[in-house]
């Protein structure tokens, strides 16, 4: 329900044309440690365009950043 949700948003991930939608969920009397949970859903999943575009991806920009992350 909207009423319990606190705050929500996208954010732009660099070099991907993929983005991170997030919410954070409002807890009342939260009894229980909170939990973070990562999902992926693969049912429309495409393997050949996966690596189609994979291989179009300029992986040489990679080499500008020192740090992994």
């Amino acid at each position: 329900m909207k009423e319990n949700i606190s705050a929500s948003g996208v954010i732009h991930l660099g070099m991907s044309d993929h983005s991170l939608v997030c919410a954070v969920r409002k807890f009342v009397n939260c009894k229980y440690k909170p939990t973070v949970r990562e999902v992926r859903d693969y049912k429309h999943f495409n393997a050949e365009c996966f690596l189609w575009d994979s291989n179009k991806m300029p992986w040489h920009v990679i080499n500008q950043y020192g740090n992994p992350n």
